[in-house]
This record gives structure tokens, sequence and C-alpha cells, in this order.
């Protein structure tokens, strides 16, 4: 699927959960989900686990529940508890083309990261290099040289992200740079 940034290869797979561990005795997991849309899972036919994000196993699904904190996952090939706790800390990654369309305004992780941040003043500050995420607020890492500047992605600081011409516009406030 071709990306419309500049220079920009879309990833080949997009993680979208973790296995905390087994589930009972017939080989399923526990999943902490890593989307905003738990039901998603419900859509999907076929995952692949990986420790590195590069080396994957793929497995069918069998079945899914969805709890209140985490998913049940069963996939065909884990049938007991002992091949199941082999995947703890794996990530469940579905290819690109399964992902789900954002509503206007959202990105992906992988559509931010690597796109240049100016200031609505036309001074550039460097590249995304990283998002943090807290609870109250993304926080994108921002390499300039040698230095690292905390950008929080927050609407009185984000003023336009622009990935087809790779540009973040922000705001910046006082004592952003210090």
């Amino acid at each position: 699927m071709p990306s419309s940034q500049p220079n920009k290869k879309l990833p080949d797979f997009i993680v979208i959960g973790r296995i905390a561990r087994a589930h009972g005795v017939h080989g399923a997991l526990k999943v902490e989900p890593l989307t905003d849309d738990p039901e998603r899972f419900k859509l999907l036919e076929k995952v692949g686990l990986s420790f590195d994000n590069e080396t994957r196993t793929f497995f069918n699904i069998k079945e899914v529940r969805i709890g209140n904190k985490s998913i049940i996952l069963s996939l065909e090939g884990i049938q007991d508890r002992n091949e199941a706790e082999k995947w703890r800390r794996a990530y469940l990654e579905i290819s690109v083309d399964q992902r789900m369309p954002l509503p206007e305004g959202q990105h992906y992780y992988f559509e931010i990261l690597d796109l240049l941040v100016k200031t609505t003043t036309g001074d550039m500050l460097g590249k995304i290099v990283d998002i943090i995420t807290n609870p109250a607020n993304d926080v994108y890492v921002v390499k300039s040289g040698e230095k690292e500047i905390l950008i929080p992605a927050i609407p009185d600081v984000i003023k336009n992200i622009d990935t087809e011409s790779g540009v973040v516009t922000i705001h910046l406030l006082d004592g952003l740079l210090d």
C-alpha cells in the first residue's frame, strides 16, 4: 500500500496488543489491548506474535472474548497452558492493511514518527523520534541536533499535523524550550 508521506514507507505490521499471560489450561492468551477499540479483535481472522517486531509467527484466531481491561484470545496451534506461556510478553500484530480507519484528526504513531516539527512562526525545531504515552496526553520527543525537546501533544501546542508534507506545526508555549 503506497504511503502519502514523502520518502516514508508504511510498516508491514502494527502492534495492537501484548500477551500478558496464559489464561486457563486450554492455551488461551490474556491480551493487553494497545488499541482504542478492543472490539476490532472480533473482526480479525489472523494475527502475528512477535518478541522483536521482526520475526513473527502467524496464527488463525479461534475465539475472541472481550473483558473489562483485557481480551482472551484462543489461537489455532496453541493447545495448552505450557504453549501459551511461551508467548508471554509477545506483541500481537496485524498487517498494516488490516488497520482500522481513524477519525479525522487522529493518527497512528507510525504516521507521526519522523515528521519534522516547525513553529507557527516558521522556525524548524527538529524531527519526532519517539512518542511517550502518558495518561493525560502523549508527548512527542523531538531531536534537534544533540538536544531533545519534549512537546506535549495537546491542542494548545499542536496546531497541525500534515502527514502529506511531513510537517507538524506547533505553537511554542513559554518555557517549552527551556
